[in-house]
């Protein structure tokens, strides 16, 4: 349990690092929040309110990392999208009972996204971008943890523990690179 909480800590304090490599980035606001969120949700256990569910903050991070995508401009369609968002997201958590369920969810339209924006991006440029790859991979390892939660068990914590290391070796790969570093684009052969 101590090694768990080793990795726990040293995890949110790792993913914090991003947000100050990626300020330029498109993806500022997403690492922006996924570098606080662990953070603050124990600041809240800590400081204010031990009883927090981890399902609803979750949740709550997981509609935020999707919000965070949308680009911030003066531009209707923009806007409209980030009222939707939030719209589908409060009236999923009313209507439907499981905030895993509602979080996988939110999840699997962030893979959706990332491996979109990669696909578009290899074709388009005729070069593979590792950056938009290892986001695919990191919402890959999130949805496997958050499966993990449906049979929870001994081995299944163990599971969980690996993945979150392997997703703290991914926070320090944010912090060294950029999506427009040149040593993550790979040159294909036309």
């Amino acid at each position: 349990m101590l090694i768990a909480k080793i990795i726990f800590f040293t995890s949110a304090v790792i993913w914090a690092f991003p947000i100050f490599r990626q300020v330029n980035s498109r993806f500022f606001y997403f690492f922006f929040v996924l570098g606080l969120a662990d953070l603050l949700r124990l600041s809240i256990k800590v400081i204010i309110y031990q009883n927090l569910s981890d399902f609803l903050y979750g949740y709550i991070i997981s509609a935020l990392l999707i919000i965070s995508l949308v680009p911030l401009r003066s531009n209707n369609k923009n806007n409209i999208k980030i009222i939707f968002i939030t719209a589908m997201s409060i009236s999923l958590y009313i209507f439907i009972d499981s905030l895993l369920i509602l979080t996988l969810l939110l999840h699997v339209i962030l893979l959706e996204i990332f491996l979109a924006e990669a696909i578009i991006k290899t074709t388009k440029d005729s070069e593979i971008n590792l950056y938009l790859f290892t986001l695919v991979f990191y919402e890959l390892l999130t949805l496997s943890k958050l499966l993990l939660f449906f049979n929870f068990s001994i081995k299944t914590f163990i599971f969980g523990i690996i993945t979150l290391a392997f997703q703290t070796f991914i926070a320090v790969f944010f912090v060294l690179f950029t999506e427009d570093s040149k040593a993550v684009r790979i040159k294909l052969k036309r």
